[in-house]
């Protein structure tokens, strides 16, 4: 048991040093700050060419690659930044995701058992780090997969949404998110929503 547990904290030890030696959040600002100086600084050399920079940034805000890089900023759409920060935080009022005895595998992480999670917080509820680890699972998955979930990128900057049909395609429930992860009113418990329908 001993040797399990000083197992347990190298992992926890590993995964911690590497996620602060990556610096990743610091690299996800930086990449949003590149790509917005990049359309800021294309609008100031058509400003200067042309005269219209006020005109060519407002483009690039309603073009496809604009509303992407402003929705993930929180930009035009409320909520999401809460939503990601609840995958790092944890949420007392979530179920908890995985099991003690689940074999967590989510690349590039190292593999490891649920109970890890407990270290981060306790058990019965979403736990920090959970839900992001199962948002970088379902990355990969997704990635991995792109052209069968997404054969079609037009919409992808769509928000999310939950409907409800009944049998004879009466709609009964419908719920259409403002945030980029959103796809209920109730993010804690998803499904609560149909306690009056079942």
């Amino acid at each position: 048991a001993a040797a399990k547990l000083e197992r347990m904290n190298v992992m926890f030890n590993y995964v911690n040093t590497t996620a602060m030696k990556n610096d990743q959040g610091s690299r996800a600002q930086r990449l949003f700050a590149a790509v917005v100086l990049a359309a800021l600084d294309d609008a100031i050399a058509d400003d200067k060419k042309y005269g219209n920079g006020a005109e060519q940034i407002m483009r690039w805000a309603r073009s496809r690659d604009g509303r992407e890089v402003l929705m993930c900023a929180g930009i035009g759409s409320p909520g999401t930044l809460q939503e990601v920060f609840r995958g790092y935080t944890g949420d007392r009022q979530a179920p908890q995701l995985f099991a003690d005895e689940d074999l967590v595998q989510a690349s590039p992480l190292p593999s490891f058992r649920g109970r890890m999670f407990r270290r981060a917080g306790g058990d019965g509820f979403q736990r920090p780090f959970e839900l992001a680890t199962w948002r970088l699972r379902n990355m990969n998955e997704v990635l991995g997969n792109w052209r069968t979930y997404v054969p079609c990128d037009d919409y992808i900057t769509q928000r999310g949404a939950t409907y409800l049909l009944d049998s004879d395609d009466t709609l009964l429930y419908q719920h259409r998110d403002k945030s980029l992860l959103g796809y209920s009113e109730t993010m804690a418990t998803p499904l609560a929503f149909l306690d009056q329908y079942l």
